[in-house]
């Protein structure tokens, strides 16, 4: 990298909440900053007046906080910024490279379908692009609503370097003179993306693939405003499983909807950061900080990533079972207050046995929202039984009652010497499962007895 500051941004349209796609490019940006020491600015594109929700904004910045994605500048929005548009569009329209457009929507969209129907690019036959000064007035005048168009060179070429695709080349001719300001006195996409990206001073655009159309126009609009152009990156879709474009409507592609179901942002950070890159050392489980340590846009893929929702349930597993006790107990809480199997102070009261309840089950969890499900078992009566091996009860009773020390390693101490009386140990596990909790299955049997107690399993009725 070369000694100027890298500089990136995560520019969301607040149309709806933060999907996988969006959460992967905002990381991409993310490491890519940290890893050249470099500034990660968070703009948010809500110049849409109808499609952007103050709820949406929320729930961007929200899901940001929660993956621990952390910004040096920011949030911008662009809606608080349109007199900063209006100042660059009037230059244009003062050296004549921009121009007012009168024909509405439904001439528009007549002659779209006209140039389809001759297979021809649905690109703007500039009606309006040589109407005289005196033309223009009358038309305002009668009160008639202008756009604003860039006047494009034709037969062009517009090349640039992307970082993970190599050379891409268009041609003016299939772009067109296109609107840089809507007739409701906003800027097009386009438009504000480069005011904005300058006057950041944005170094490095990653983004998804779908935007590399949208690049030759960039390009234009920061030639013609004597703008540097930044360097481009055009990151790899995300495919569903059966190749297909992922669906928004698909609640598993949400954000909200990992979070709200109990996956961990750790673990969604690590599975994200592997749809498109891939670690020099082909390691797997990655931290954010060894991501970002070994993250470059050379190793950047351009085939689709697929999103396989079950192998980012297998990452949040192994996440789950990698932490400790307290940190378990902690981000279960909130799933187990829902559920309704305990309460807060409750669970404060009684905090050591149920760390001691999560220890358990943990190796049967692979998402958060599974917690309660697997305690439910300690909070149900055993369950009576009639066939029961006798003699592996008495057995157990009488050591369990003679146990000096009530802890979890001297309980493994009486339950291996006891087994070893048994040509079974499979049998006598069984049995004494069955026994005590009523149940073929369930949490290994050592923490079962420590979080029953003594004094419960001794006086529990077994007939």
């Amino acid at each position: 990298m070369n000694e100027r500051e890298i500089r990136v941004r995560f520019a969301p349209s607040p149309t709806g909440y933060l999907h996988i796609g969006g959460a992967r490019t905002a990381l991409f940006n993310y490491f890519f900053a940290r890893r050249y020491g470099g500034k990660f600015i968070l703009r948010i594109e809500d110049t849409d007046k109808e499609r952007s929700t103050p709820i949406a904004i929320e729930n961007m910045i929200d899901s940001l906080k929660w993956l621990g994605i952390e910004w040096d500048e920011g949030p911008y929005f662009q809606s608080k910024r349109i007199e900063i548009y209006k100042k660059y569009v009037n230059k244009l329209l003062k050296e004549k490279k921009a121009y007012y457009c009168f024909c509405t929507d439904n001439e528009l969209e007549e002659k779209k379908k006209r140039m389809l129907a001759l297979k021809k690019p649905p690109i703007y036959d500039g009606r309006c692009r040589n109407l005289s000064e005196e033309e223009v007035k009358k038309h305002f005048e009668r009160g008639h609503k202008a756009s604003i168009r860039f006047k494009v060179e034709p037969n062009k070429e517009i090349k640039f370097n992307d970082l993970v695709r190599g050379k891409v080349k268009f041609n003016s001719n299939l772009i067109g003179d296109f609107i840089i300001f809507k007739s409701d006195g906003t800027p097009s996409y386009n438009f504000a993306v480069v005011i904005d990206d300058h006057l950041m001073k944005i170094t490095h655009i990653i983004r998804g693939e779908e935007h590399i159309s949208n690049t030759p126009r960039q390009i234009l609009l920061y030639n013609a405003l004597g703008f540097s152009v930044p360097e481009f990156a055009h990151i790899s879709l995300i495919l569903g499983k059966n190749r297909l474009k992922l669906s928004k409507r698909d609640n598993s592609t949400s954000l909200l909807y990992l979070k709200e179901r109990g996956f961990l942002p750790q673990a969604v950070i690590n599975y994200l950061a592997l749809l498109g890159w891939s670690h020099p050392d082909k390691c797997e489980i990655l931290s954010k900080e060894k991501i970002i340590k070994s993250f470059t846009i050379e190793r950047l893929g351009k085939s689709p990533a697929i999103y396989d929702f079950e192998k980012l349930k297998w990452f949040n597993g192994k996440y789950i079972r990698n932490l400790c006790s307290d940190e378990l107990l902690k981000i279960s809480i909130p799933f187990i207050i829902k559920s309704n199997l305990a309460t807060e102070k409750e669970i404060e009261k009684n905090y050591e046995r149920f760390k001691l309840m999560v220890e358990s089950i943990r190796d049967n969890l692979t998402l958060l929202e599974d917690v309660p499900e697997n305690l439910k078992f300690y909070f149900k009566s055993p369950t009576k039984v009639e066939k029961i091996d006798e003699k592996i009860l008495k057995d157990f009773l009488m050591a369990l009652k003679n146990l000096k020390n009530f802890n979890l390693e001297e309980i493994r101490n009486l339950l291996r010497n006891l087994s070893k009386k048994y040509s079974d140990k499979k049998m006598f596990y069984h049995n004494l499962r069955i026994a005590l909790t009523g149940r073929e299955s369930g949490p290994p049997l050592d923490y079962i007895i420590l979080i029953y107690g003594k004094e419960k399993i001794l006086n529990l009725n077994y007939r």
